[in-house]
């Protein structure tokens, strides 16, 4: 879904039950802000309330835009050492 220096995202479907995750990585050590756009198959549709399942109180929403009519900003962690 996405990549640069530090941020990688992707996205993992299954077809027969419409189950989808999104997984964010942040490879820097600093906090990174991204808005990543959701893939056109992706099944999650706009206002979804994503939530980090590392931190159930870090939550994202699905809104419209970018190239696929949906996209998420993400504020990422830094990596620790």
């Amino acid at each position: 879904m996405w990549s640069d220096d530090y941020i990688y995202s992707y996205s993992r479907r299954i077809d027969s039950t419409g189950g989808e995750v999104i997984a964010v990585l942040n490879n820097g050590f600093d906090i990174s802000s991204r808005k990543i756009f959701l893939i056109a198959e992706s099944s999650i549709q706009v206002g979804t309330v994503l939530t980090n399942l590392l931190d159930t109180s870090q939550t994202v929403t699905v809104i419209s835009g970018g190239l696929t009519g949906k996209q998420i900003d993400v504020n990422v962690e830094g990596k620790q050492v």
